[in-house]
């Protein structure tokens, strides 16, 4: 996630069900096309797969160092962890290999943070980078993507050193576009959902449409952003990629922000209590079914009795 969303519309959510949930299925007609269970460690440093799974930006970034052993597989989980060493603070991102266009994107994760950082779960594509990108004829968010943050958790809100129980409770979803310099647009949300920091998994999800996106969170829509009045910032009508993107699970670090201060003693050694952490139970991606052509269905049928009629001579 390249810039915080700093502004949002709180939203209390007073409908539907909100619960901890270790599988939710697909909305009717999609299939899964990718599935990642943590389920095997491999023997590279963050033990991930890596004919799937890859570091993205190693090295500094924000107030961080993004490094490999920020990241770890055990237990059927991949564990980001955040942490301080010698007055330096290290985390890291990772990315998909795959990339996909359009789908239903979802991840069971637990978040446990501290002020000072967040952990995200999100779609990218390098092309958005560009700050110029959009000045090119006939470029747009459509061909260049859209950086959307599926969900954003932090504990701490605009330069408070503490953690504060509401912020806890809350989630950013935005969508980011047109680059990260004079042009960057943003529109987004912030939603609070009571109990959401009750140390248990929550499935976050994104319906990648061809016009559009929609957010969920334990199988709840928090966000449609074809609908302008539900969200802060940019007009989001027709703001989609129309471009494969690829998944980020990442932590970051950033002092005196969005997102609070930075503990005075950092966030402990490699492997403390006070780590701050993001597990990732599993990530599922899940395309729309491919639609027979009209009449291939009934002549499948024909030639299946046709084939039982001729076993039973």
């Amino acid at each position: 996630m390249r810039n915080g969303l700093i502004v949002g519309l709180v939203v209390a959510m007073g409908f539907g069900t909100f619960g901890s949930s270790a599988s939710l299925a697909a909305p009717v007609g999609y299939e899964t096309v990718y599935e990642e269970n943590f389920s095997t460690t491999y023997g590279n440093v963050g033990g991930f797969n890596p004919d799937d799974w890859q570091y993205q930006e190693l090295g500094g970034r924000r107030d961080a160092t993004n490094v490999q052993d920020a990241v770890s597989v055990g237990n059927g989980k991949l564990t980001i962890r955040t942490y301080t060493n010698n007055g330096n603070h290290y985390t890291t991102m990772v990315r998909s290999k795959k990339t996909w266009t359009h789908g239903y994107f979802e991840s069971s994760i637990r978040f446990k943070g501290d002020p000072g950082m967040w952990s995200a779960f999100w779609l990218y594509r390098n092309t958005i980078w560009s700050d110029d990108a959009y000045s090119v004829p006939g470029r747009s968010p459509a061909t260049s993507g859209v950086e959307v943050d599926i969900v954003e958790h932090h504990t701490a809100g605009w330069r408070q050193p503490n953690n504060s129980s509401s912020v806890s409770n809350s989630i950013n979803t935005a969508l980011h576009w047109d680059g990260y310099g004079a042009n960057h647009k943003v529109a987004g949300k912030v939603t609070s959902i009571p109990n959401l920091y009750d140390g248990e998994f929550h499935t976050y999800a994104a319906e990648w449409l061809p016009d559009g996106y929609k957010l969920f969170v334990d199988g709840v829509e928090i966000w449609d952003t074809r609908d302008n009045s539900a969200s802060d910032g940019n007009d989001t009508a027709g703001i989609v990629s129309q471009v494969a993107q690829f998944i980020i699970l990442s932590s970051e670090v950033q002092d005196n922000t969005w997102v609070g201060m930075i503990p005075s003693g950092g966030y402990g050694l490699r492997g403390a209590a006070s780590n701050p952490t993001m597990e990732v139970d599993w990530v599922r991606v899940s395309q729309l079914a491919a639609v027979p052509e009209p009449g291939t269905i009934g002549l499948a049928a024909v030639g299946a009795l046709g084939l039982l009629a001729r076993r039973r001579r």
